[in-house]
């Protein structure tokens, strides 16, 4: 396993313990420092996603959405996804 492996794992162990904490910005903030070891990861930004929507920052959320699916090669990747983007814009308005 590679250092920035190791690293990630680290981090991904302290975002679980906010979320079993109930600390959700805590997370996202972990959260945020591994998208910057690994911006290529759309997983990640899924997640990322997924929390900033559960804080009400639903900006936040479609943006990262929208890199998710751009880096899994557009809307028809994931259907479930797409189903997700189309709810948080419609949110927005």
């Amino acid at each position: 396993m590679d250092k920035r492996a190791v690293l990630l794992r680290l981090l991904n162990n302290v975002k679980a313990r906010m979320l079993n904490r109930n600390r959700p910005e805590d997370a996202l903030a972990v959260l945020e420092r591994m998208l910057l070891i690994a911006p290529e990861e759309a997983a990640l930004w899924r997640e990322s996603s997924l929390l900033n929507a559960r804080l009400d920052r639903l900006k936040a959320a479609v943006s990262a959405l929208e890199h998710h699916l751009r880096l899994k090669g557009g809307e028809r990747a994931c259907s479930r996804t797409a189903a997700l983007l189309t709810e948080l814009r419609g949110r927005l308005v």
